[in-house]
């Protein structure tokens, strides 16, 4: 049985109402260019105006990485202030996207628009789930990427350079630390076999 042979009575057609326009919206790093592009823009006027940065690792022992973001909007359409956000204002549902284009009900960028709200999954329908990817997702591809969040704000250079070393130095209590443990466990198993063996 071939059980993607009806995928497509899975998925709603868009009717472009918005609710998706309320998630992340998170890039590509090679998105960057292309939209900036488009837009007739640089990296620099692309940042100012549509996109956010935000600083995330999938625990404390890796390196960070920033990871962009269309900007929100709030109900008058006005940009919200932030540059660099945190994973709050990202979730903020009742904001839209800065690329929705209320009069036209759909969005600016379509052809272009961010992975994130390309890899969606309408969340109206009732056959399927809507699905997010993992934050981690977007960490493994900018983690390589991070001279365009460089050549934007270049004061970003040395202290991302300073968190690296300190994820790095927590790696490796971490690893002392699972020695440690492998050590104990290794110890107790001698202690109970000796207790065993005087029996």
């Amino acid at each position: 049985m071939d059980v993607f042979k009806n995928l497509d009575d899975y998925f709603e057609p868009c009717t472009n109402c918005g609710d998706c326009c309320h998630m992340p919206g998170d890039l590509l790093p090679e998105q960057v260019d292309i939209l900036a592009n488009h837009l007739r823009m640089n990296r620099k006027e692309l940042f100012d105006r549509y996109l956010v940065v935000q600083l995330f690792a999938p625990n404390d022992t890796m390196p960070p990485a920033f990871l962009v973001s269309a900007a929100k909007v709030d109900q008058k359409g006005v940009r919200m202030a932030q540059k660099m956000v945190d994973q709050e204002y990202v979730d903020t549902h009742h904001l839209d996207c800065i690329f929705r284009d209320k009069a036209a009900k759909g969005c600016s960028v379509h052809q272009i628009k961010p992975f994130g709200c390309a890899f969606l999954i309408c969340a109206k329908t009732t056959k399927a789930n809507p699905v997010l990817l993992n934050k981690a997702f977007f960490y493994h591809r900018w983690i390589d990427s991070q001279d365009i969040i460089f050549s934007v704000y270049p004061a970003l250079e040395p202290i991302h350079k300073q968190l690296t070393e300190v994820a790095a130095k927590l790696a490796q209590v971490e690893t002392e630390k699972a020695k440690a443990v492998e050590e104990r466990n290794r110890l107790s198993v001698l202690a109970f076999n000796a207790v065993m063996q005087q029996r």
